[in-house]
């Protein structure tokens, strides 16, 4: 720790660490920087406002197992965005940045240095280090607000071009600034990941009235008030700021004119950039409602309303949702009524693809993505608080790829180029976590789970299939096996002289049956033999002439039956004392159920995928591509 005076107004300043050539007087707002034993002032600089973020100078956390704390801060901007870039001196004596803005963290803990990079453009692929990168962001930044200590002089409003990249083939993600530099004129590349502030197990962030949350426990500092009051310059109307200093543009909800949000200190400013030609749209969920969704409490800042043409014209709501402690997340209301929860991708990038919507197919971690649909989305209504410059008209390249219940969401602009991941959610769930009603969903969402292709649902109709074959299987086997387990009736008859002739017993069928009809004769002179079935009903007549040992066979409707058995003509002599043996089994009735139940077990597989495939069907019936 180095403590000085001010050079400038005369007031304690101090350097905490070593590696800190730059600190910010508390008092007079000057950039002290340090050169050798001589301290310089490099001019003032804007104060950081101390509602901007929940991290503050002097709060602790640890990134992969090594303790920090934040010494320092840097404001910066660029046409529509602002971020902070947080100065962490680790206690092993080297340093780091945490990077935060939309709502997003990115540690970073290495550096290196790397030759000075020319003209790129974003989307393209550079080799820096040991790894393969993707340009995100290429433009130029200025500082326009500082705190604490830093590693570097800082020079107020100066610009700097910067890249933001990501590995392509990794989790990591990487910053190359020009105004970085070693002692050798190389640019330095910081290297880090996609954090949460539950991830760095972050210690003494500021606390925000009506906030809390189930992790983050540890506190320091008075707790603010995270909602500012204005009023609107064009309408009057009472606006309310949820989301102070991340807020940069806000729709108006009463006349929908497009007002530029700036922050300083308590109080919030807003300037008239355009009036609406109406008024406002009503969104769904109205602005400032809460709700809780995978645990974590949101509120509802703003509504904007996006449009693609595509053979029609497909339109959605997007809600931007804030949390202080858990940055930004987006609730999506589509054209067909229904809902997402969308996050920025974290991690690695979709591999495949070197620019957003060139690839039919993405593979994300162990998730391969179908392109869904592709074209150019303009803004038409913009509505409450948000962390860019929005305004009606913006334009972006969108291509969404879908594995459900995932969507894969790729924007590119001219300057920057982005991934966000979308989960599918029931209406009901959105309904009962904000608290309203909402309208009923209609036809299949891009990415709504197919309900008949679960795993529960595919394995229900394989084994009712395999089932319905086993016992269809069984039958069969037993059809052709036992084909005579059902007698009706075997009778011998002797034969006398003269006419011969015999009646059964009745025979009573509740169904249709199959009979089979068998003579066993011994007869020296083979006589023809009648045999009749009656039935006492409706009179129908099955009748049989043979002679010898033979076997007929008859299908007989239900109801009672009445057998006859006789010679064709008077008995010869020589026949005279033999026996004739009729006997008649019934189909035990197995063939025609197996053969059912064999057609069946076939229809239920079949029914089974044809319900996938329309599913699926209505999904892809409105894009380009294939289902």
């Amino acid at each position: 720790m180095i403590s000085s005076s001010c050079p400038s107004c005369g007031s304690p300043l101090t350097f905490r660490s070593g590696a800190a050539l730059t600190a910010v007087c508390d008092a007079c707002q000057s950039c002290v920087v340090r050169e050798g034993d001589i301290l310089r002032d490099y001019g003032k600089i804007a104060r950081f406002q101390r509602d901007l973020s929940p991290i503050q100078l002097e709060a602790r956390g640890n990134l992969d197992g090594r303790a920090f704390r934040v010494a320092g801060v840097l404001r910066k901007a660029r046409e529509h965005v602002r971020w902070n870039e947080w100065y962490l001196t680790f206690e092993d004596g080297t340093d780091g940045w945490i990077g935060e803005g939309n709502g997003q963290w990115f540690a970073y803990g290495e550096h290196i240095s790397v030759p000075p990079v020319r003209a790129t453009t974003v989307g393209a692929s550079l080799t820096l280090g040991d790894a393969k990168w993707r340009v995100m962001e290429d433009d130029e930044v200025a500082v326009v607000a500082a705190e604490g200590n830093l590693p570097f002089p800082v020079i107020p409003g100066e610009g700097a071009r910067y890249l933001d990249l990501r590995q392509e083939d990794g989790p990591r993600v990487a910053t190359l600034d020009f105004a970085d530099v070693d002692g050798t004129g190389r640019a330095v590349l910081w290297i880090g990941r996609d954090v949460t502030l539950v991830q760095l197990q972050m210690e003494g962030l500021r606390a925000f009235a009506g906030w809390s949350d189930p992790v983050l426990v540890q506190f320091a500092g008075p707790e603010l008030t995270a909602v500012r009051a204005l009023q609107c310059p064009n309408c009057g109307g009472a606006l309310t700021i949820r989301a102070p200093g991340d807020t940069q543009r806000m729709g108006c909800p009463f006349c929908g004119s497009t007002l530029g949000i700036d922050a300083e200190g308590d109080l919030a400013t807003a300037e008239l950039l355009s009036r609406a030609q109406k008024a406002a749209f009503k969104p769904g969920l109205p602005l400032g409602t809460r709700g809780t969704l995978r645990g974590v409490d949101w509120v509802v800042i703003g509504a904007m309303v996006r449009y693609v043409v595509d053979e029609g014209e497909w339109s959605w709501t997007e809600y931007l949702l804030h949390n202080p402690y858990r940055g930004f997340a987006w609730l999506v209301d589509d054209t067909k009524r229904h809902w997402s929860f969308v996050e920025p991708l974290r991690g690695a990038l979709p591999r495949s693809a070197s620019r957003t919507g060139e690839s039919a197919t993405l593979r994300l971690k162990n998730n391969t993505f179908r392109r869904f649909q592709t074209g150019q989305a303009f803004v038409r209504h913009v509505l409450g608080e948000f962390t860019w410059e929005v305004q009606k008209g913006d334009t972006a390249w969108t291509a969404d790829y879908i594995d459900p219940p995932l969507m894969l969401s790729g924007e590119r602009t001219d300057t920057e180029n982005t991934w966000s991941v979308g989960t599918w959610l029931p209406a009901s769930d959105v309904a009962q976590a904000f608290r309203v009603q909402l309208p009923t969903p209609t036809g299949v969402a891009p990415h709504q789970p197919n309900p008949h292709n679960t795993p529960a649902a595919t394995a229900r109709a394989m084994l009712r299939g395999g089932l319905l074959l086993g016992v269809a299987a069984v039958l069969l086997v037993l059809a052709l096996v036992l084909p005579a387990r059902a007698p009706l009736f075997a009778h011998e008859y002797i034969v006398v002289g003269g006419e011969n002739a015999w009646v059964t017993e009745p025979i009573v069928l509740a169904e249709e049956a199959t009979v089979d009809v068998t003579l066993d004769s011994n007869l020296p002179s083979s006589p023809d033999v009648l045999v009749s079935f009656i039935h006492t009903g409706t009179g129908e007549l099955w009748e049989w002439t043979t002679y010898g040992d033979s076997t007929a066979t008859a299908t007989l409707p239900a109801g009672t039956w009445t057998g006859r058995v006789g010679l064709g003509a008077a008995a010869a002599d020589l026949d005279i004392g033999k026996l004739l043996t009729v006997s008649a089994t019934r189909d035990p009735g197995w063939t025609l159920p197996a053969i059912l139940l064999f057609v069946y077990a076939l229809l239920g597989p079949i029914a089974y995928f044809m319900d996938v495939g329309v599913f699926e069907q209505k999904r892809w019936a409105d894009t380009g591509e294939k289902a």
